[in-house]
């Protein structure tokens, strides 16, 4: 399932500084938990914008300028509309999330040019993804992130 996100109206204080996290692309860096934001917005914002309540273990990734920037929701929350999110069945969130990232390339070519690079959401859909059995994508992805920290040290 895709959701996209929204944005509450700025100028509306009763939609603002309120208890659902709200994702921007600032707040988060490539293959991150995500469970803090810097801004937050009420019920009333979330019932009044396009904004979703998307659920814990989501996979985002970012579709306005910085396209392709991914990572896993660590709790539940709202993304703003720059920012897609994939709650994905029968396939493992950490290899979705991965093999976004790998196609990073095709989705920047595929990117729309208005005044800043975009995609939008159907062709982010028609991306494909290879689907090995889950026990291989867990293979996958316990070898990236073995490279991932012998990158990082």
């Amino acid at each position: 399932d895709f959701f996209m996100g929204g944005t509450p109206t700025k100028s509306e204080s009763g939609y603002w500084k309120g208890d659902i996290k709200w994702l921007t692309i600032s707040d988060y860096s490539n293959f991150d938990l995500i469970s803090q934001t810097k801004d937050k917005i009420t019920n009333l914002g979330l019932e009044n914008s396009s904004a979703k309540l998307i659920k814990t273990g989501s996979v985002v990734i970012s579709i306005y300028a910085t396209i392709g920037r991914v990572g896993i929701l660590g709790c539940e929350m709202a993304t703003n509309q720059a920012i897609v999110a994939m709650q994905p069945y029968k396939i493992s969130n950490r290899y979705l999330m991965y093999a976004l990232y790998i196609s990073k390339n095709r989705l920047l070519k595929s990117a729309n040019k208005t005044t800043q690079k975009n995609i939008n959401l159907e062709i982010l859909k028609n991306t494909l993804i290879p689907l090995p059995p889950l026990a291989e994508q867990e293979r996958i992805v316990t070898k990236i992130e073995q490279i991932l920290q012998i990158l990082k040290s």
